[in-house]
């Protein structure tokens, strides 16, 4: 006020003054440049330095309640846990008690001394009542009742009488019942039931790694307080209020500010128990939220040069989190890798064992079938074991179809590259298929295209099987008329080729709403063309697969009571072709008669299957000697000397493998032994390990007599195999 006076007093003097000075120029009216810049620079500077620090400031606390909701989500889900645990635990113990022998005799005075041990174990609580479907009639302080009062919690009791189902009850003041069914043949005879004082709930909010000021409240159904923090307010037993049901009644978990009962402000996050329909809070006071706050104050007051410092401490604590959230998702990832490895082995083992499972009572059952048949029988007879015949090997085909489908499917199933007769394949595929064509008096016939090559690079045997599964299928569904076999050969700019075979038929068709499913698994056009026309719906499955593996393409084309028509297109390589060699160099080669009259060790567990094997290889004109397992096998290779062994893979004692292996150890001659590996299971690994073993072939079961009389010939022309050989008859046909 003095200042203000003194300018009053002033500003005459300084007016008469003005009066006689003279006029500035006009360009001196305005202050100066410089001036100007004088006057606003604090502005130009503060004002970035403010957005700077409220977006700074917002940013962090973004970034703090995040971490802050984090932190109580994870402190509340770990005391929920505690709670889950606890009440849990009681209730286990009490199914144990109503488990208890002495009921079923009614030695009430041993159930006590059961009870009394279990109490101690629980030294929180009060009691333990036994009651009947209508009255309590024992109580571990009074005994036996005689005059029992009345049920205290009558609801929770009626309920768990006609549930059947544990249930924690309701409160009554400050204590707490805990109520199991007793059970016997399936029904309810009773209850028992546990009572407990809200105070021995209190460990539970006392969490080890609780913040200091940090609370937790524990509230029932009906929401009332049975447990909370040592520095809460809250009454036990007193209810929770409205704002803390509709935030425990929320979907998903959040956090929010409620009025604490004893005045204040806190931040507050629920996790909601709902087995129990129990829910935990975890409480954190405002001043203790916003405490961690002060560095903000010291940031926004040193400006710049702690806008630095805050940058990297935020980088480093984002980092560390990014670091926490990739290793986690990385333990993840490595979890449902080796759950996916351990599931691939599982199915791995599960198919070698369902293979060996169902080919090995297949074997006798086609072996004996065919024994059978070629026995003196009669018209009728000879119908049956025909019709047993066709039952056995279609169940076999199903048998073939679902593991090749299975090893496709995960992968199991290598390609070879390999060169083989292109045309000389094509025609096996129409010969094998011939005679099933003129049983149901068909056409069969192939248009080759004269560029088609003679020799090609790829897996004839997977090619084979896709054509096999076509042409079946055109035969099937086709009643009269004919079915074609047409391939040709597409030039491609690397020097392959790509091979285009179509199977056409004048079947019943396949309607075109119903053509996109037939490569489905185990889908048919049809319901009714599995009756009528049989098939298990995997072969086109299989094709599709193996032709995809190839790198090619497959589709079908149909119309309805005229045919169809399925075309797939493979790449292939073309090896280069021989030149021709002098006519006095070439040299035919002659084999060996077949030996005759051969000596043969055979390991076979199975006594059908022995018996079968006796069979055939006697019928063969051989003569047999039948052990029951690899390490007999061993000791009469060591013993005796044999032309040829044929040992079975899974036998007791030793298997096949430890058994060839042991064989291959001997000294020689005894070691040169030729071996042929007769096994149900013909995965990969499998083929691999007989390799190893020593084995020289392989014959899948079930076997055909011919196709076992035909091995054993070819394998004692070799006494010393350099690998091994999977016999032909022995693969699945798609």
């Amino acid at each position: 006020m003095n200042h203000l006076r003194d300018i009053r007093s002033a500003l005459p003097h300084l007016q008469e003054e003005a009066r006689f000075r003279p006029e500035a120029p006009s360009a001196q009216d305005s202050p100066p440049p410089r001036l100007r810049f004088a006057a606003v620079w604090p502005v130009l500077v503060l004002l970035p330095l403010a957005i700077y620090a409220v977006v700074l400031l917002l940013l962090i606390r973004s970034l703090q309640s995040e971490d802050l909701s984090s932190q109580v989500n994870d402190t509340a889900h770990a005391a929920a846990a505690a709670v889950r645990a606890e009440l849990t635990g009681s209730l286990d113990l009490l199914d144990q008690l109503a488990a208890s022998s002495a009921l079923d005799r009614a030695d009430f005075e041993g159930f006590r001394i059961e009870a009394a041990r279990l109490a101690r174990a629980k030294p929180g609580w009060q009691t333990i009542t036994l009651s009947d479907r209508e009255r309590d009639v024992l109580d571990l302080r009074a005994g036996v009742l005689e005059a029992p009062p009345p049920i205290a919690d009558v609801a929770t009791f009626e309920r768990v009488i006609s549930t059947g189902r544990r249930a924690v009850g309701p409160l009554r003041g400050e204590i707490l019942t805990l109520r199991v069914p007793v059970q016997r043949d399936g029904r309810v005879r009773g209850s028992l039931a546990a009572t407990l004082p809200l105070a021995s709930l209190a460990p539970l909010t006392q969490h080890p790694r609780l913040p200091p000021g940090w609370l937790i409240t524990i509230t029932d159904a009906q929401f009332n307080i049975v447990a909370r923090s040592p520095g809460g307010t809250q009454r036990l037993g007193a209810p929770a209020g409205a704002e803390y049901e509709r935030l425990a009644s929320a979907s998903a978990f959040e956090l929010r500010r409620m009025s604490l009962p004893g005045g204040g402000q806190a931040l507050v996050g629920i996790v909601a128990l709902p087995e129990i329909q129990w829910s935990v809070g975890v409480w954190v006071p405002s001043g203790i939220a916003q405490a961690p706050l002060w560095p903000l104050r010291l940031v926004l007051a040193l400006g710049g040069v702690w806008a630095l410092a805050t940058a990297l401490l935020l980088g480093a604590w984002m980092l560390r989190r990014a670091r926490r959230v990739a290793e986690a998702e990385a333990g993840r990832l490595t979890a449902e890798a080796a759950r996916a490895a351990e599931n691939d082995r599982r199915k791995s083992d599960f198919l070698t064992t369902m293979s060996h499972e169902l080919r090995t009572p297949l074997t006798g059952i086609i072996g004996f079938t065919d024994l059978l048949a070629s026995s003196p029988l009669s018209q009728q007879q000879r119908q049956w074991v025909e019709q047993q015949r066709r039952a056995g090997t279609a169940l076999l085909t199903l048998v073939g179809e679902v593991l090749d489908l299975s090893r496709i499917e995960e992968g199991a199933v290598e390609l070879e590259h390999i060169p083989f007769d292109l045309p000389a394949t094509l025609h096996d595929c129409l010969n094998l298929m011939r005679p099933v064509a003129e049983k149901k008096k068909l056409g069969l016939h192939a248009v080759m295209h004269p560029a088609l090559p003679l020799s090609a690079l790829g897996d004839p045997l997977r090619l084979r099987q896709i054509i096999n599964n076509l042409l079946s299928n055109a035969i099937r569904f086709t009643r009269v008329g004919e079915v074609r076999l047409e391939a040709a050969a597409e030039p491609l700019r690397d020097g392959r080729v790509t091979l285009v075979v179509t199977v056409a038929d004048t079947g019943i068709g396949i309607a075109p709403e119903k053509l996109h499913q037939v490569f489905d698994r185990f889908r048919q056009a049809e319901a009714s063309t599995q009756r009528e026309h049989g098939g298990s719906g995997l072969g086109l499955a299989i094709c599709q697969r193996l032709v995809q593996a190839m790198g090619g393409t497959i589709r079908a084309e149909s119309t309805p009571g005229l045919g169809s028509r399925f075309t797939f297109r493979i790449p292939l390589s073309v090896p280069p072709r021989p030149e021709p060699q002098p006519a006095s160099t070439r040299r035919v080669a002659e084999l060996p008669p077949e030996p005759r009259g051969l000596r043969l060790l055979v390991a076979e567990d199975v006594l059908p299957n022995q018996a079968l094997l006796r069979a055939v290889l006697e019928g063969g004109g051989h003569k047999v000697d039948i052990v029951s397992d690899g390490q007999q096998a061993a000791e009469l290779a060591a013993r005796n000397h044999y032309d040829l062994g044929i040992l079975d893979i899974r036998m007791p004692v030793m298997d096949g493998f430890t058994a060839a292996r042991a064989i291959r150890a001997l000294p020689a001659p005894w070691n040169t032994l030729p071996l042929i590996a007769l096994t149900a299971d013909i995965t990969e690994a499998v083929q691999n390990e007989a390799m190893a073993a020593g084995f020289g072939s392989i014959m899948p079961k079930p076997f055909e007599a011919l196709a076992l009389l035909d091995a054993v010939a070819e394998q004692a022309r070799a006494p010393a195999p350099a690998s091994y050989v999977l016999h032909p008859a022995g693969k699945d046909k798609g």
